[in-house]
């Protein structure tokens, strides 16, 4: 996958000149033609909402088993989810922390209402626990981290 298959009109609010967030979503934009994206759910690929998914959202390794720096304990990756699109309910063994980096969407974690995460916001998903994000006017850049579990599938949540 192309960067420039998921960055349709990417610009996303990643905070003032030379906070954090900005300069990790600067870096990432200039470096993003020379990383691999990767597609997800390609198993799904037959039901027309995961379809649509696929086309509005990449993400690349930054620290995997196979990632360009190795470990097993750890990963961490960057998503970019296209602006307007859903990403479906999800759950999956791994504990996984998230920050946005660009961009601003609505998160939803289990029986918790939708709540707008903005640029350099942490938080977290325990184990099990069903979650889902929805961008609105402009794409999401975001941090993701997995402490255990890591080879746990991502298994979507249907009903």
């Amino acid at each position: 996958m192309r960067f420039a298959d998921v960055s349709s009109g990417l610009e996303p609010n990643a905070g003032p000149p030379g906070s954090p967030t900005r300069i990790l979503a600067d870096a990432v934009l200039s470096a993003a033609d020379h990383l691999c994206w990767h597609a997800m759910y390609a198993h799904y690929e037959s039901e027309p909402d995961i379809a649509a998914f696929r086309r509005v959202y990449g993400y690349f390794d930054l620290i995997s088993s196979e990632g360009p720096l190795r470990c097993d304990d750890i990963y961490m990756g960057m998503s970019l989810q296209g602006p307007d699109a859903f990403y479906p309910p999800h759950v999956h063994q791994a504990v996984e922390t998230y920050v946005t980096i660009g961009g601003t969407g609505d998160w939803k974690r289990g029986a918790e209402p939708w709540i707008n995460r903005p640029p350099g916001e942490f938080f977290l998903h325990t184990s099990g626990v069903r979650h889902a994000t929805q961008s609105n006017d402009e794409p999401i850049l975001a941090l993701a981290f997995w402490t255990t579990a890591l080879s746990s599938p991502i298994v979507l949540v249907r009903g």
